[in-house]
């Protein structure tokens, strides 16, 4: 490796490659990407690299360097994972590690086409979450492996606003690398957000049959703060090409005109979050964008109420 600073020596493991020769290849085009991105990117916490075609058999590989019962598992569904960037330790230090799935890379030896373009937006994308990690982990020593939440409600608040400012940096970062992605990131944004308040409705429906509180705040707060994750993927683009997020959506966003006025405070709040990027004093910082959660909640029939005894969840059907 070389002086620069932003990045340190790291491993790639090759995996399930038919020919040596292309795993050698696509290692080699990878790690110089890598270190071109360290240029503009802190990639010093990172201190390895999987790329596999057994994704999952990659994710249950990673050696974290703490007890832990959560698995690593790829996102499904609408969107679905092709790489993930997993907080480790090492030597006591918090670091990191990124795992890709191989075909999603093998545009990487084809410089200039289109696939070679796919291959270097996602690894931009997972070397910004390394950055990102990094500096969450200066501002809040230890939090992100050993923080123990309260109670369900704390959990799901901190899920969002980890899940929301990971994203919305990771892309606002990475954009310039696959400008492209955008009008994807906004579809897939609409499409969540088009669903939000009918599944909503339903869970909260289910709930005067089951009456299963946590069941239900899961659900419903879960699904929020997706609508809310995957609005920080668009929004980051937007912000990293300096594009308004309303602009040239004047026909679809009305089909979701309820949730407008809560995504136009995320932005506000993403946007003043990443200009202290690295920089943030307090948690506090963060919980502007777990209130949108609550925020929405609270409009779509659920609240919620911390006392001395513990929380108390209302939920009303409408």
């Amino acid at each position: 490796m070389d002086d620069n600073t932003n990045i340190a020596s790291f491993k790639i493991i090759l995996d399930g490659f038919r020919e040596d020769s292309d795993a050698k290849a696509v290692g080699v085009a990878v790690g110089a990407t890598i270190q071109k991105l360290a240029n503009a990117l802190n990639l010093a916490s990172l201190v390895g690299v999987t790329i596999s075609y057994n994704y999952q058999l990659a994710l249950n590989s990673v050696d974290r360097g703490f007890e832990t019962s959560m698995e690593l598992s790829p996102s499904s569904g609408d969107v679905i994972g092709v790489a993930m960037t997993v907080g480790v330790l090492r030597d006591g230090k918090n670091c990191a590690y990124i795992v890709f799935h191989a075909p999603y890379l093998e545009g990487i030896l084809e410089p200039n086409s289109e696939d070679w373009l796919i291959a270097l937006g996602i690894i931009a994308h997972e070397c910004a979450h390394v950055s990102n990690l990094a500096a969450l982990n200066k501002c809040f020593p230890g939090m992100l492996l050993t923080h123990r939440c309260k109670n369900i409600h704390d959990q799901l608040r901190i899920n969002c606003w980890m899940a929301v400012i990971e994203e919305y940096c990771a892309t606002r970062l990475s954009v310039v690398f696959d400008e492209r992605q955008i009008d994807r990131l906004k579809d897939t944004f609409i499409k969540q957000a088009e669903n939000l308040y009918d599944y909503v409705k339903d869970e909260t429906f289910h709930y005067q049959m089951h009456r299963d509180v946590d069941l239900t705040l899961d659900k419903v707060y879960s699904a929020i703060a997706s609508t809310l994750t995957l609005a920080a993927y668009y929004l980051g683009a937007c912000a990293g090409m300096s594009v308004n997020f309303r602009e040239g959506n004047e026909e679809t966003f009305p089909s979701f005109e309820w949730l407008l006025p809560f995504i136009e405070r995320l932005d506000f709040a993403c946007d003043g979050i990443f200009e202290r990027y690295g920089h943030w004093e307090g948690v506090d910082e963060m919980e502007v964008i777990s209130d949108i959660l609550d925020s929405i909640a609270v409009h779509l029939g659920v609240t919620v109420r911390e006392t001395p005894k513990g929380i108390h969840v209302g939920i009303n059907s409408f």
